[in-house]
């Protein structure tokens, strides 16, 4: 009977060891290639079936097992011809290490924002552990400076398996660690700063779904409202990969004075089938707007929706998320494509 409840204790204790592990071991275990091929494989028939451009990709060929953030990087480089496809790292609140700051690529360099650490914001990174900062996107990059700064960038501890890394800013480097995601305070949507008949409008993500939705409102309304007779929308550390466009037809509510159409076509897949309509993404405006104040655009835009606001031509949208069954990689994969002509 001891040696019973013996045997039990300990297989008891094996299996909370592994669930408490195993989290930790699979960020760097590797793949087998017939592991990684079932992935790829997979990955290929879903974007046979909702990508909303023609996909004449039948097989890609894996040639040896790779860990987690390898393989990623083999994805990032492999798709980065096709637009408006984007993978994301797995992230656990509990496990996945960020670093205590955020990057933006803006105008030629990479700036630290939202720092929660001793580092200060708005200064340039220059290197991390002797590395410059392009040179890690070199490594780690799919084209796209501002997705490698928003979505790779902060796990780069983790792919390098570092707990501490060396900042290099201009004139001093500081020795800074790793926090849990789950302690990390992420930007909100919008901060408005005012000065004397301005109002300048930051905006850090079109997805005003994450946040305080009503206060983003109320905050444009008050502008509205007023008496200030600029409207400022810094649009340089806008970058947010996102299915929801509130961000969008909120702000665009407020700017534009008449009815207007967004999207002269807009393209949807469903299955083998592509349908197209005209006129698509209906704007009405507020009933209190920024119709007697001058509006404003500043910054170089990188955010797809963003771009919007500043005649970009094309939007790929309504992805369809797909998780890789072994790796638990996501894929972003846009079902939907609107584009202006005019």
């Amino acid at each position: 009977m001891r040696k019973f409840v013996n045997f039990s204790l300990i297989f008891v204790s094996a299996v909370i060891i592994f669930f408490i592990v195993s989290p930790y071991l699979f960020k760097y275990m590797p793949y087998s290639q017939k592991t990684l091929q079932k992935d790829v494989d997979y990955l290929i028939s879903q974007m046979k079936i909702h990508y909303v451009e023609d996909f004449q990709n039948d097989y890609i060929k894996i040639y040896k097992s790779m860990n987690r953030y390898d393989f990623y990087v083999f994805l990032l480089k492999r798709f980065s011809s096709l637009p408006g496809i984007y993978f994301f790292l797995p992230i656990s609140a509990k496990t996945t290490n960020v670093l205590p700051f955020e990057l933006r690529y803006v105008n030629g360099k990479y700036i630290i924002i939202n720092s929660q650490c001793e580092l200060k914001n708005d200064v340039e990174l220059l290197a991390v552990d002797g590395v410059k900062i392009e040179e890690y996107f070199s490594r780690f990059g799919n084209g796209e400076k501002q997705f490698f700064a928003r979505y790779v960038f902060p796990y780069l501890g983790d792919i390098l398996r570092k707990k501490r890394l060396k900042i290099d800013i201009p004139g001093e480097n500081l020795d800074i660690s790793v926090i849990e995601l789950e302690k990390f305070i992420p930007l909100p949507a919008i901060k408005v700063v005012y000065g004397k008949d301005i109002a300048e409008i930051f905006i850090y993500s079109f997805d005003f779904s994450k946040g305080n939705f009503h206060k983003y409102i109320a905050d444009l309304e008050h502008i509205a409202n007023s008496s200030i007779k600029k409207v400022i929308f810094d649009l340089n550390y806008a970058y947010e990969i996102t299915n929801d466009l509130s961000g969008l037809y909120t702000i665009s509510s407020f700017i534009f004075e008449n009815e207007i159409f967004l999207f002269d076509i807009a393209i949807f897949k469903y299955g083998n089938k592509r349908y197209e309509y005209k006129n698509f993404g209906k704007i009405t405006p507020n009933k209190v707007n920024f119709k007697n104040k001058k509006v404003y655009f500043l910054g170089s835009v990188s955010d797809p929706i963003g771009k919007v606001l500043v005649d970009r031509t094309v939007l790929y949208a309504n992805f369809k998320i797909v998780e890789l069954p072994w790796t638990k990689i996501k894929v972003f994969i846009p079902t939907a494509k609107y584009m202006k002509v005019k």
